[in-house]
């Protein structure tokens, strides 16, 4: 029951955000009036029923039970805004456009309205206006290239299998295909593997939160008076020198050579990753890069 209530609330959220989203909706839906309200002598049985279900369609994806129903239908994996694959939006807008423009009508009122349908089509868009890129994802562009230097700095331009925050990976990873990650986006972004036939092991992907909740508890450090103090008192809460030894050690095993962390917490869990290195015979290698820190394992 709590799952049904889960698909529903999707499907709400998921309605209120498409309709703001994709103002394509409101000319889809506009169109379709326009069709029903005027004669449809040009209109061809096929290019009726085509209609017909785009509506039916239309009413089916933008009523919570019904869009549940489909969103079911298609394994409850892909997000509302998927379900509208099965609309034809764009063939329906360009199919009533181009009835609009066959009404008989002077060449005066063809030009007016074909420059209103055009105006139209562009407030549907975003105006040329590009996308904010999210604070922290700028943040770690500014830091990517610090990162980087580091990396080589250790490496000595030889392979790299890094681990780190899912951010600072996935840029580093645009930034140099020669970099190797120890996992990939598909750990933390479950629809990139939705295909996938091979899982990640217990151990890496309890590293990865591991990894995850290292940094959001390093920003709760940042937001507080006394970093230091913070990360004491969650290093009593959730034991991060135990299991920072456990999960780097699981790390080498599956063969990470190089780790990137926030120098606060990389400097506070050192000594952790000086005894995994002594205890695995590596030498452990450190440079400071911007606010991030690089550890590389020989």
């Amino acid at each position: 029951m709590n799952q049904i209530l889960g698909y529903f609330e999707k499907a709400v959220d998921g309605i209120a955000q498409y309709g703001a989203v994709q103002h394509f909706l409101v000319l889809f839906l506009a169109v379709l009036l326009f069709v029903w309200l005027s004669e449809k002598k040009e209109i061809t049985e096929k290019q009726n029923r085509f209609l017909v279900y785009s509506l039916l369609m239309a009413v089916v994806l933008l009523i919570p039970v019904t869009a549940v129903a489909v969103m079911i239908y298609q394994t409850a994996f892909y997000d509302y805004e998927w379900s509208w694959s099965m609309v034809p939006v764009t063939a329906v807008i360009a199919f009533g456009i181009v009835l609009i423009l066959d009404q008989k009508m002077s060449k005066k009122k063809t030009v007016v309205l074909t420059v209103i349908i055009a105006a139209l089509l562009c407030l549907c868009g975003n105006q040329g206006c590009l996308q904010r890129v999210p604070e922290k994802e700028s943040f770690i562009r500014m830091e990517i290239d610090k990162i980087l230097e580091g990396v080589y700095e250790v490496t000595d331009d030889r392979s790299v299998v890094l681990w780190g925050p899912s951010d600072v990976m996935q840029t580093a990873r645009r930034k140099d295909g020669n970099i190797k990650l120890i996992y990939g986006r598909d750990m933390w972004d479950e629809k990139a593997g939705a295909y996938d036939y091979e899982a990640y092991s217990s151990e890496l992907t309890q590293a990865y939160v591991w990894m995850e909740n290292a940094m959001r508890q390093y920003e709760l450090a940042l937001d507080s008076d006394d970093p230091e103090v913070t990360l004491g008192f969650l290093d009593e809460q959730y034991k991060w020198n135990q299991e920072t030894g456990e999960y780097v050690e699981e790390i080498i095993k599956a063969g990470s050579d190089t780790i990137v962390l926030p120098t606060l917490i990389g400097d506070y869990i050192a000594d952790c990753l000086t005894e995994v290195s002594d205890a695995h015979g590596k030498e452990l290698k450190s440079v400071y890069a911007g606010e991030y820190s690089v550890y590389r394992f020989d």
